[in-house]
């Protein structure tokens, strides 16, 4: 169970203050599956970080159970010197996880080939976000984040990460921010919007996304 109460965050920006969340309050009860129908300018990335644990609040607090993802896909936390296999021994040796059996699961998940073994600093972006995809669905969270993306790559590698992240996530919380009523529709089965600082629970989708254009 993840609990937002009365939790605020707020940036400066050169036009003035922007709002991403303003007293906000909301409970995502264990196993439910969630999506947040948010536009590109709401914050959603942040209010993602703020659940994954590695942004602050300003106000209110963030209460959860259970271990919390990083962001599914998330390729940021990578040492650009190191290949993609010790990258992937270090944090599973962070993790206290069996660095063998992640490694193999890394290398076959995101189809690397010998690149598994070269430095992540001579990766494009899609080769990153592939092995930031394995390494978020070859650890044991009870609550999955998702922002905008689960899948990367070509479409075939999309559908494997989609059928992946399906049984992964069977009997987890997953909560997903996204503008694309095609995939919360795809993953979740309840529907939130994220505006004007706010959370708000809806009853399904279409209610979601006239919500956001009101």
């Amino acid at each position: 169970m993840i609990t937002l109460t009365n939790v605020s965050k707020y940036y400066e920006t050169a036009q003035g203050s922007q709002i991403v969340l303003h007293n906000a309050s909301c409970r995502i009860s264990k196993n439910q599956h969630l999506g947040i129908l948010a536009d590109t300018r709401s914050g959603k990335s942040t209010v993602v970080r703020m659940l994954a644990g590695v942004e602050d609040v300003d106000e209110g607090s963030i209460t959860k159970e259970g271990a919390v993802s990083w962001p599914i896909g998330f390729a940021g936390g990578f040492h650009s010197d190191l290949t993609g296999e010790e990258n992937i021994r270090m944090i599973a040796a962070l993790h206290r996880l069996e660095p063998d059996e992640m490694c193999l699961y890394c290398a076959d998940m995101s189809e690397l080939g010998d690149d598994f073994f070269q430095p992540v600093r001579n990766y494009s972006s899609g080769m990153r976000a592939a092995l930031g995809f394995a390494l978020s669905m070859a650890m044991d969270f009870d609550v999955y984040l998702a922002d905008e993306s689960v899948g990367v790559g070509n479409e075939a590698f999309r559908r494997k990460c989609e059928v992946i992240l399906d049984a992964r996530i069977q009997d987890r919380t997953f909560i997903l921010f996204s503008r694309n009523i095609r995939l919360l529709k795809r993953f979740c089965t309840d529907a939130a919007v994220l505006k004007d600082g706010k959370i708000v629970t809806c009853d399904s989708f279409d209610e979601a996304a006239k919500l956001l254009v009101a």
